[in-house]
């Protein structure tokens, strides 16, 4: 036979005045214990005012409620655990999240705090189940984010201004080289693991676009806790509130220290092309002199002018050395 410890928990006439006054939600409720005395279920016996009006449930529908029968598996739950000993020994439960009636239709998601109260408990609680809601959609956005980003190779961060706290993308983490558990993201932070000779620019750009609360791009070199150095393209867009003040810094970098090398790589091939085709002409140049002045020469001999003979020849000389001291002038491709 099961019997409640109502006599224990009773509410005065003046406590249920004191407490339908407060602005925030509160419930209390007792325990129901078989013969044994063993709890084997909760009782509510009472809500205030503030919440019938935060789960939109009159108070005639929530008083009486046992929850054991009016919540499939809620003996089985921590929470009923939790609960069970807040009232057996005292020990406060602290924040913990309930399953509650929400609307005529509706279960909602309540942040909690219990304390006890006689042979049962005394609960404050508010409505959080829209951040809840809002929580678990970011987090489905964030994993098909994450996916697009592997994909992409694109890593994103978000810098909170006034709070001065920083969040990358699991993507970030992995273009820099390191990962949550041993980082810790930051502005100053992320600064100091920019290349040396590029740490002043990227401040100057970031620091600018906070001023003037404008767009910005700008490529950076990083280095990596290893040594080794990436270079990436970054881009984003500041935040403003009401007043036109900065809030929020959102960007994105792209890791495109491949495309870099395979762009400069081919760059270099079409220098080194280039190089050769010029070369090609100016030993077209110095056949083409050659033979004009070993003409030149030959004519000259068969008249029997020697001085002419000479200066043919020289000459030809002369411009294939202009030709052959350009060649050796020009840059040599780099390995």
């Amino acid at each position: 036979m099961e019997a409640t410890a109502g006599a224990a928990t009773d509410l005065t006439d003046a406590t249920r005045a004191v407490l339908d006054a407060l602005p925030v939600a509160i419930s209390v409720g007792c325990a129901i214990r078989d013969d044994a005395g063993r709890i084997v279920d909760l009782q509510t016996i009472f809500v205030n005012a503030a919440a019938e009006r935060v789960t939109g449930v009159g108070r005639e529908r929530l008083v009486g409620v046992r929850l054991g029968e009016a919540v499939g598996g809620f003996t089985d739950s921590e929470l009923f655990a939790l609960v069970v000993n807040l009232i057996e020994t005292g020990q406060g439960t602290g924040g913990y999240e309930t399953p509650w009636w929400r609307g005529e239709d509706d279960v909602g998601v309540f942040l909690a705090e219990g304390v006890r109260f006689g042979d049962g408990f005394l609960a404050v609680f508010h409505d959080v189940t829209e951040s809840r809601r809002a929580e678990a959609d970011l987090r489905a956005s964030e994993a098909r984010l994450a996916e697009a980003q592997r994909i992409a190779g694109l890593g994103v961060w978000e810098w909170d201004i006034r709070r001065d706290r920083v969040v990358w993308s699991d993507e970030l983490f992995r273009i820099f080289g390191v990962s949550p558990a041993e980082y810790t993201p930051s502005y100053q932070g992320s600064i100091d693991r920019v290349h040396a000779e590029d740490r002043d620019r990227v401040a100057s750009v970031l620091e600018e676009a906070v001023r003037g609360g404008r767009p910005f791009t700008f490529d950076q070199r990083i280095v990596r806790p290893d040594g080794t150095v990436r270079l990436l393209h970054c881009g984003g867009r500041v935040t403003l509130d009401e007043q036109g003040r900065p809030t929020r810094m959102l960007g994105v970098c792209d890791d495109i220290t491949e495309r870099s090398q395979a762009e400069r790589a081919l760059t270099e091939a079409r220098a080194d092309i280039e190089r050769r085709r010029f070369a090609e002409r100016q030993a077209a140049q110095i056949n083409e002199g050659i033979i004009d002045g070993l003409v030149t020469a030959m004519r000259a001999l068969d008249e029997g002018d020697a001085r002419a003979v000479r200066q043919a020849m020289t000459q030809t000389l002369e411009q294939a050395s202009r030709i052959v001291t350009d060649l050796r002038a020009l840059p040599s491709r780099r390995r």
